[in-house]
């Protein structure tokens, strides 16, 4: 049960920190968490997503470690080059400006540890999309 939780708390978490740092891009307004079938608007969006979330240390500590994924879809003629480079830009710089202490100001929330750990840009055919991924991972606990 609290496993559930503390993933629930940490996509929420992320998403309210990316609304705040993408309120000034194409992509303000346009952040889902989780669900890749939810029905979302028209491209550019960003997903939030907790891939998964291990306790760290004995049985109840509360301390977990959850890998998170956030992707940016971007169609590749309606969003210009420039557009979809101010997004990615501000993705990026979030995760270099303190974000577990912005994290922790979240209500039932504490990042003890925010740890980049890779992105990654691809063509998907299917959709004519350029695909930014962005894999981090939160030592963080539920309050």
């Amino acid at each position: 049960m609290i496993t559930n939780n503390v993933i629930s708390l940490a996509e929420q978490a992320i998403s309210t920190l990316l609304i705040t740092n993408l309120k000034s891009t194409v992509a303000k307004d346009q952040v889902y968490i989780s669900d890749n079938d939810e029905i979302k608007q028209p491209m550019p969006y960003v997903i939030v997503h907790a891939e998964s979330a291990e306790e760290q240390v004995t049985p109840g500590c509360g301390l977990y470690l959850v890998s998170m994924s956030v992707i940016f879809r971007s169609h590749v003629k309606e969003t210009s080059t420039d557009q979809r480079t101010d997004v990615v830009n501000a993705l990026n710089n979030m995760a270099y400006t303190s974000p577990a202490s912005a994290l922790s100001a979240i209500t039932g929330f504490h990042c003890h540890g925010f740890v980049p750990a890779s992105g990654s840009m691809v063509v998907d055919g299917e959709s004519k999309s350029y695909v930014y991924n962005i894999n981090y991972s939160l030592y963080c606990m539920p309050r």
